[in-house]
């Protein structure tokens, strides 16, 4: 989980053996953003590596082998994808901002041209899928495999695809004129778009548009946050908010910091507005709320998977450690050094470390930044990002 306040980690990942610009490195090696989505398929990891030139590569990562293979390319990148029985479907732009649609075996093999449009979603049955014609014709369709039919969901930009959950599909629609955010949702067999709940974001807010950044199921409940982007690094200002079962609306937080949710099967772990060190957890069933402290040193940040909290520190030399303790306390059932990643270290550059999950593979990323060449302001000169992947003991089998 990304601490705003939290203090950058200064390690350093070896990306080669002399010193040479992020463009080289990323051209000869791609590059995977902390952002890009992973999956897992059985013993392999299947993820999409962005090169500078503008391609992209969907590629499979065998952990048993530690050997990473070429599922297919894009000469304008690929923008998604998702691992469906043993076919992976992924969008991918041709010609200016109008997206492909294709599918491949998990072998590379029998690739196939699916749609015009890019996949928002997909099963053996149905894809749902948008096409952009120019910044102000956005349409959504669905298309059933079996009969070929297509249906027409929405034409708007103001519409777009947030993510499924259980085979329903939720998206948010934007109203500029009355600055209320709304959510609808279809199961992936249906073709028509429902009005599930709306929201009214800030009138003093010019220029910031509605976002529905994130929903889950939880308890018999949909927990869903709205909000707004601001300022040039765009950060986030939402509302976190409950719809019970029976339909009740009741508003949990109205000062969240973080666009995402963290959650296990029984609490939703979030930061206590600007007081970054104060953390909540809420009890999805009962409501309550309890307040709890993770103490830091300057060289440890802390992502937050479900029931378990992962600790990672960069105080020793050329290190990254990984350790886990459970979720909402503060170190409690501390298991030490879960994952240990050795690497050589470069003065120069200034790294932040984070951990993900696919499947049951843990997924640690170091981004190297350097924050000396001016040319790129206080964001820094972004260098590139380096994947480490372990199994659910923590043995490291390999990068990606």
């Amino acid at each position: 989980m990304k601490k705003l306040l939290s203090v950058i980690l200064t390690i350093v990942c070896v990306v080669s053996l002399f010193h040479v610009t992020s463009e080289t490195v990323q051209a000869k090696t791609g590059d995977i953003r902390t952002y890009s989505k992973m999956d897992a398929y059985k013993d392999s990891i299947i993820f999409v590596k962005d090169y500078t030139d503008g391609s992209s590569k969907l590629c499979r990562f065998k952990t048993s082998k530690g050997k990473t293979t070429v599922l297919a390319s894009g000469k304008t990148g690929i923008s998604s994808f998702q691992v469906c029985s043993s076919t992976v479907y992924y969008s991918s732009y041709e010609k200016g901002d109008k997206a492909k649609t294709y599918s491949v075996s998990v072998t590379g093999k029998n690739r196939k041209k699916i749609c015009d449009g890019k996949m928002e979603y997909v099963d053996s049955k149905y894809i749902v899928y948008e096409k952009q014609d120019g910044l102000n014709n956005k349409k959504y369709y669905h298309k059933e495999f079996k009969t070929g039919k297509v249906t027409l969901l929405a034409r708007s930009t103001a519409y777009s695809y947030i993510k499924n959950i259980k085979n329903t599909l939720y998206f948010r629609k934007y109203d500029e004129s009355t600055k209320k955010v709304e959510l609808l949702s279809m199961k992936a067999s249906d073709t028509k778009l429902k009005s599930v709940t709306s929201d009214k974001v800030d009138d003093g807010l010019i220029g910031c548009q509605g976002e529905i950044s994130d929903i889950i199921s939880l308890q018999g409940n949909v927990f869903y946050q709205y909000g707004t982007y601001q300022g040039s690094g765009g950060f986030w200002y939402g509302t976190l908010v409950k719809i019970s079962s029976k339909g009740k609306k009741t508003v949990i937080c109205k000062d969240m910091i973080e666009d995402s949710l963290f959650y296990d099967s029984t609490h939703i772990y979030y930061l206590n507005g600007m007081e970054s060190t104060k953390n909540i957890s809420y009890n999805a069933k009962t409501g309550k709320k309890t307040s709890y402290k993770v103490p830091l040193t300057e060289n440890q940040r802390y992502d937050i998977l479900g029931s378990r909290t992962y600790l990672l520190d960069t105080a020793v030399k050329n290190k990254v450690t990984v350790s886990r303790f459970a979720s909402g306390t503060n170190k409690k059932n501390l298991r030490k050094n879960f994952i240990k990643i050795t690497y050589k270290q470069n003065a120069r550059y200034t790294y932040s470390a984070g951990i993900r999950k696919a499947g049951s593979y843990y997924l640690v990323y170091v981004q190297a930044i350097d924050y000396n060449d001016l040319n790129y302001g206080w964001r820094g000169n972004y260098i590139g990002t380096k994947w480490y992947v372990a199994d659910s003991a923590g043995k490291v089998l390999g990068s990606l």
